[in-house]
């Protein structure tokens, strides 16, 4: 039987931008995944001052302070794992960006705090999807900000994927201040 291919599309008609593999998008819902698992757990070790400034959403802070009183390890791993589904149910890279703020700054800016800004959710967001991704969420954000280096983006996102631990996390943050850079001169 012969093997049959999507069509060609014609000279008018361009291929959509998520014409991608199964295995790039299974790549990218892990790297969020990850995000997620990652931004759980550094929630959970925060303080009871920092958890408040957070001003986190009800469904993830009852999940945080849940986790927080369970000693159990394989309990504690389910009760992460609800906490991630809670931040995966809401604006997660807002939460991000904000636990970002606090922990580089010490305070979380106005904007951040209020929620008006999209900014810098957006930049954490796109910092998923570079390294989910790659190549073609690189050129999607080339499209979108025509003014970025493809180069030094290429590079910020070589370095988050080499990375791991501390250096992995600073990388990271590294990438999302370009990206938000980008964005708001776009």
């Amino acid at each position: 039987m012969p093997k049959r291919h999507p069509p060609e599309p014609a000279a008018d008609e361009s291929v959509p931008d998520d014409y991608r593999s199964r295995s790039d998008t299974r790549t990218a819902e892990r790297e969020v995944e990850e995000a997620l698992a990652r931004l759980s757990r550094e929630l959970v070790e925060l303080s009871e001052r920092s958890i408040e400034r957070l001003e986190l959403p009800e469904p993830v802070l009852d999940a945080v302070l849940d986790t927080r009183a369970i000693k159990s390890p394989p309990a504690r791993n389910r009760q992460l794992r609800l906490v991630r589904s809670e931040l995966r149910k809401g604006d997660w890279a807002l939460v991000r960006a904000r636990l970002d703020a606090l922990t580089r700054h010490g305070t979380i800016p106005a904007s951040l705090a209020q929620g008006a800004s999209a900014g810098a959710a957006r930049a954490r967001e796109w910092v998923a999807r570079l390294l989910g991704e790659g190549p073609d969420a690189i050129e999607a954000l080339i499209r979108e900000c025509p003014s970025a280096d493809r180069n030094h983006v290429r590079s910020l996102v070589r370095l988050a994927e080499k990375s791991s631990g501390d250096r992995r996390i600073k990388a990271e943050l590294k990438l999302a201040d370009a990206v938000a850079s980008l964005l708001r001169h776009s």
